[in-house]
């Protein structure tokens, strides 16, 4: 068993929260996955499944050079926000990472990401989520799905988007 602090001190160290929009065909055209996981080199697999059955949470994949623990279902994020609650990592900026992400998580939950307005305010949220990140459908690509401007609906989108304030990319 591995004891509550120790694992805590991983997870700060090694863990990776964040927020995946997939694109599919149907409702808003995506599906938003609350995403946890932990990378080890393969020779230390082991140390994840100690960790998956502690959390019970999650899928152990490995590859030729190394092992991730990953948990991509909302039953799974839920069980990991009430494993965690009432610990604090020491990197404040860890804490506000994970804050976060458990806030998306709360608003994924409620199912505000089915509505045009709240997609668009958990595709915000997760851009300061992971604000040194630039992701694929990021809030100006996921607007610009939703609710195109008219420079977007003819391909003739300005080099600078005002609405956005961000480079066409």
């Amino acid at each position: 068993m591995l004891s509550r602090p120790w694992l805590l001190g991983f997870l700060e160290a090694q863990g990776s929260f964040s927020i995946v929009f997939k694109k599919i065909p149907s409702g808003l055209g995506y599906q938003v996955i609350p995403d946890f996981s932990v990378k080890v080199p393969l020779a230390q697999v082991s140390l994840l499944e100690a960790i998956q059955q502690e959390l019970r949470i999650g899928h152990i994949y490995r590859t030729a050079t190394g092992a991730t623990l990953k948990a991509t279902k909302l039953a799974d994020a839920q069980d990991l926000i009430a494993f965690l609650e009432g610990q604090r990592f020491l990197s404040e900026t860890r804490q506000r990472h994970f804050d976060a992400w458990k806030e998306s998580v709360r608003l994924i939950t409620q199912g505000t990401h089915r509505t045009k307005e709240g997609l668009l305010n958990l595709a915000m949220h997760r851009d300061l989520l992971t604000e040194r990140k630039q992701h694929q459908h990021d809030y100006c690509h996921v607007r610009r799905d939703l609710d195109p401007c008219e420079h977007a609906k003819h391909g003739t989108l300005p080099k600078t988007c005002r609405r956005c304030h961000t480079q066409e990319k």
